[in-house]
């Protein structure tokens, strides 16, 4: 569902602009916006894409643009310099890095992406600068903290990192 949270505090049924209905049921697990582009991360499906490009210059009538098969869900995005970074359940790649550089041609990145020791389902990412935050789960909660460095490329490399916070 897309609103206008011009006024936040105002935010209610009457504020929702569209509705965009992914296949699947209740598949939407996160969103990420840049420009008149918004990404929707979804859980994994056998036979649906599980990351979305709408156009939303007109939020009232968002437009398709791409979708992106692949085989893990996507609990978390975050966009850094033309590439989407997926937090994401595949045990052997937590971290998938998408080239959304042109949203109506997306694809998996040259080096798919960085994977982590153990098999902790990746929940959330962000990015700030060229560093990459992911927070892993081990039961239900986020319990550890990775820290990746992307000055050197889109597809973190593991030396000098990265860096573990365990959690709790």
């Amino acid at each position: 569902q897309i609103f206008d949270v011009t006024v936040p505090a105002a935010l209610s049924l009457s504020k929702r602009l569209a509705v965009v209905n992914l296949p699947g049921d209740g598949r939407a697990r996160s969103l990420a916006v840049i420009g008149s582009t918004l990404f929707v991360g979804a859980a994994e499906d056998a036979t649906e894409a599980e990351l979305y490009a709408f156009d939303v210059t007109d939020p009232s009538t968002p437009e398709l643009l791409d979708t992106l098969q692949d085989s893990t869900s996507v609990s978390g995005v975050s966009l850094h310099d033309g590439f989407a970074y997926i937090a994401g359940s595949m045990d052997s790649m937590e971290l998938r890095v998408a080239d959304v550089f042109d949203p109506t041609d997306l694809s998996i990145a040259l080096g798919e992406g960085f994977n982590l020791t153990e098999v902790h389902d990746a929940l959330s990412v962000a990015t700030v600068n060229d560093d990459l935050l992911l927070g892993r789960r081990n039961g239900d909660g986020i319990e550890e903290l990775v820290l990746l460095d992307l000055s050197k490329g889109a597809i973190p490399s593991s030396s000098p990192g990265p860096w573990f916070q365990e959690i709790g």
